[in-house]
């Protein structure tokens, strides 16, 4: 739990408050690959508790009820991310930001597999690495940290797919800001996965069909920020 405590203003919003401290616990940092929409997208659950006091003192206590995943299991991803790095991209050889991308991105197809499940689990990054089945969130997450550990920055957008609530990410390109959908892209078939057809590989938003962004992500300021 965190607890914030503070001095109302007048004309003050307690809960406008109360959601705006939320929102900046998960603040875009690549620099911290673990924190921001990686953190995001593994907390499952948390409650709220805010609380007012004599002369307008407020106290605010957050209650995370459930992760994705362990410590224990964050620990292994801290692990094994730089490991599978190293791997990819040997010492002494040079890579242009387009073939880090396609790398990392090609390690994903090969590694993980797609499944739905309601298991709190499943979702997570670990499960993509650890028994190689993960929800389109544990792709997502995965990407993101293998990405931003690789020096290419990158979001993780949540939204709709055809209807149903779905993530993809927003890599960072030298042409800009582009989208890809590693699930949707993996459960293409074999023989189109072999002469590395992507069909939702590094796409503008005008055409990524299929995919509607959660309107935080459609604000001005985010668009302002994120260029395509």
């Amino acid at each position: 739990s965190i607890t914030v405590e503070f001095r109302l203003e007048e004309g003050d919003d307690l809960v406008a408050i109360t959601n705006a401290i939320y929102e900046a616990a998960f603040t875009y940092d690549p620099s911290l690959p673990p924190a921001g929409d990686y953190l995001r997208q593994h907390v499952r659950s948390i409650l709220y508790d805010e609380t007012l006091y004599e002369d307008n003192w407020a106290k605010i206590t957050y209650t995370v009820t459930a992760y994705l995943s362990t410590a224990e299991q964050e620990q292994y991803i801290n692990r094994i991310v730089p490991e599978i790095l190293s791997a990819l991209f040997p010492e002494g050889e040079d890579y242009t930001t387009k073939e880090l991308i396609d790398l990392i991105y090609r390690f994903i197809r090969d590694n993980l597999e797609y499944r739905t499940s309601t298991e709190l689990t499943a979702g997570s990054a670990y499960s993509g690495l650890s028994v190689q089945e993960t929800t389109c969130n544990g792709y997502a997450a995965l990407l993101y940290r293998l990405l931003l550990e690789a020096g290419i920055e990158c979001r993780i957008i949540t939204g709709y797919y055809q209807g149903a609530y779905h993530a993809w990410n927003l890599i960072l390109t030298p042409e800009g800001w582009r989208n890809v959908d590693a699930t949707l892209d993996d459960q293409l078939p074999e023989l189109l996965k072999g002469i590395e057809f992507r069909e939702y590989y590094l796409f503008h938003s005008t055409t990524f069909f299929g995919h509607e962004r959660d309107y935080r992500f459609l604000t001005e300021n985010f668009l302002m920020d994120y260029p395509e």
